[in-house]
């Protein structure tokens, strides 16, 4: 009878580094595939949030939600800055438009753990914007900043405003005096260049601001605000987090390289170096198709329907 012979412990050693090789191999390839398919989602995801405003415009006579609503339809104002009149509390795009979308949660105090987990919720990426507001955070999270932000530059065009300007606060798609809003409503047909125009997208805040537009061109200007203090993405001051005229977008929220350099702008504001990351970004345009831009150009275009200066 032949005796069995037991492995040597060279050939084990062996054994187990070509395990090793082939797990060191693989699991790059399996981290892209898992990422690749959490951007699939989100995007799938912002084309139902888009259905959402089309629900909405059907039963408001075509209009659109204000990104921000201080200010009731019958003319009364309800900020400090108007003594004596109506308050009504702050009411957001994504309370508005949640109602119409299927499995929607209402993004509230009350709710606000199961409203994480739905499609109103900017991806399993999205980790949250810092609050210490009593009224409007759940354990340090802000529960208006829900990782989308909707456009509130609606009527951009190639002439209009001129680079080194902003979009007027008059014209803006939001309603806030207390914030120098007092803003005005857009029907969908008075919005043009739908298959152009940015309706929704990843964002450090709830909506993206209209911010001077850059007159130095794209180059000039670095990538994302960085909290020094935490290096957080978008941290306490998420209203910092833009390149003139690209706004608060989440410029690296599906990208392979997120940028790992901080270059100093001023003010006391770090900001990452766009040079060491790229770009991969989601949005839902007003014709309801969702893509990924991979750079500063395609977001800027998208939001302010020109190219920046050279």
């Amino acid at each position: 009878m032949r005796k069995s012979r037991a492995f040597t412990l060279v050939e084990l050693l062996v054994v187990i580094g070509i395990i090793a090789l082939l797990i060191s191999i693989l699991l790059p390839a399996l981290s892209k595939a898992r990422k690749q398919a959490g951007t699939a989602k989100c995007l799938s995801n912002l084309r139902q949030v888009a259905m959402g405003f089309q629900f909405y415009a059907g039963d408001f006579k075509g209009a659109l939600p204000p990104t921000k609503q201080q200010l009731p339809d019958n003319g009364g104002t309800t900020s400090a800055s108007f003594p004596g009149s109506p308050v009504i509390p702050d009411v957001y795009w994504q309370q508005q438009v949640g109602q119409y979308v299927a499995k929607a949660k209402q993004i509230d105090k009350t709710d606000f753990g199961e409203a994480q987990n739905t499609i109103l919720w900017g991806c399993g990426e999205w980790e949250g914007r810092r609050s210490t507001s009593a009224s409007g955070s759940v354990n340090g999270v802000s529960i208006y900043d829900n990782g989308y932000g909707m456009n509130a530059n609606v009527g951009a065009t190639v002439d209009f405003p001129a680079l080194g300007s902003s979009w007027p606060h008059a014209k803006a798609l939001m309603r806030a005096p207390s914030q120098g809003f007092v803003g005005q409503h857009y029907k969908l047909t008075n919005i043009n260049m739908h298959a152009e125009r940015i309706l929704v997208a990843d964002a450090h805040l709830w909506v993206l601001y209209n911010r001077t537009i850059t007159s130095g061109g794209i180059a000039a200007h670095p990538g994302g605000y960085v909290n020094p203090n935490t290096g957080e993405a978008g941290g306490v001051y998420a209203l910092w987090t833009a390149i003139g005229g690209i706004t608060d977008m989440d410029l690296y929220r599906h990208s392979a390289k997120r940028p790992t350099k901080i270059v100093k702008r001023g003010s006391g504001f770090d900001f990452w170096d766009k040079s060491d990351g790229t770009v991969a970004t989601n949005a839902v345009f007003y014709d309801g198709h969702a893509e990924t831009l991979i750079s500063l150009d395609d977001v800027y275009q998208h939001i302010w329907m020109k190219s920046p200066a050279p």
